[in-house]
């Protein structure tokens, strides 16, 4: 699966700022063997650690659903995330980034992006701090600003309460998700050109495309640095 499936979504307006090849990354042969054997085979076992801990220690249990195995990647991904969550200050209970990671990898796969680079979005925007905001106003795990944010939430029928929204994670992951989806739809899968965009804004991108202008590396490389990071510990 590439980054991005190319699932039509409800075209945004032009909202402010919060190569082409990006979106063709997939999970080919590398020619990882014996290598990448040990590696997965630590990673599941590190998920299952990380839920045993959850479970002894903080007395959450564990979905029924997690124990069948045609949901095992589902819980590998959900529990690699909350792992990643654990290792960051992200101002919430254990509970909550539990919750969150669920949210993460069931909006990733809603709109056919791999939580990979959902992850690699939120660390880049606000290194898994919820509490963020950015000098021009964007807010929460995704940096999604009020405007934005206001919009979004009209056409997902999500209740808007202003930049308390912005601040619950699980509604901030939906509206950043379906933002980048928009983009990726809007610049026709192109990776490079979507990432651009959710930093500097659609209409920026777009104007510089026009005019026969490259579109702006230095944040596409930052995301994409932390999404094969990702990449390198999990089967996204």
């Amino acid at each position: 699966m590439g980054l991005f499936r190319g699932r039509r979504v409800r075209r945004l307006s032009e909202l402010a700022p919060k190569s082409h090849d990006a979106a063709d990354i997939s999970r080919g042969k590398d020619g990882r063997s014996s290598r990448s054997l040990l590696k997965k085979t630590a990673i599941v076992v590190s998920a299952v650690t990380v839920l045993v801990l959850v479970v002894t220690t903080n007395k959450i249990s564990v979905p029924a659903k997690c124990t069948d195995t045609n949901r095992a990647r589902h819980c590998i991904d959900k529990y690699y995330v909350l792992d990643v969550l654990r290792g960051h200050h992200t101002g919430l209970t254990l509970a909550e980034e539990l919750k969150l990671s669920e949210v993460i990898v069931v909006e990733s796969r809603r709109y056919k992006i791999e939580p990979a680079l959902i992850l690699a979005l939120i660390e880049t925007e606000s290194a898994y701090y919820n509490g963020a905001r950015s000098r021009v106003g964007a807010r929460g795990l995704m940096q999604v600003r009020p405007t934005t944010g206001k919009y979004i939430a009209e056409e997902l029928e999500l209740e808007w309460e202003g930049i308390k929204t912005l601040h619950d994670p699980y509604k901030n992951v939906q509206l950043g998700v379906f933002y980048l989806a928009e983009l990726l739809d809007r610049f026709g899968g192109d990776t490079d050109k979507a990432l651009a965009a959710y930093n500097r804004g659609p209409t920026y991108v777009a104007s510089r495309i026009r005019r026969g202008k490259s579109v702006p590396q230095r944040y596409k490389r930052k995301v994409m640095v932390r999404y094969n990071n990702h990449k390198e510990k999990i089967l996204f």
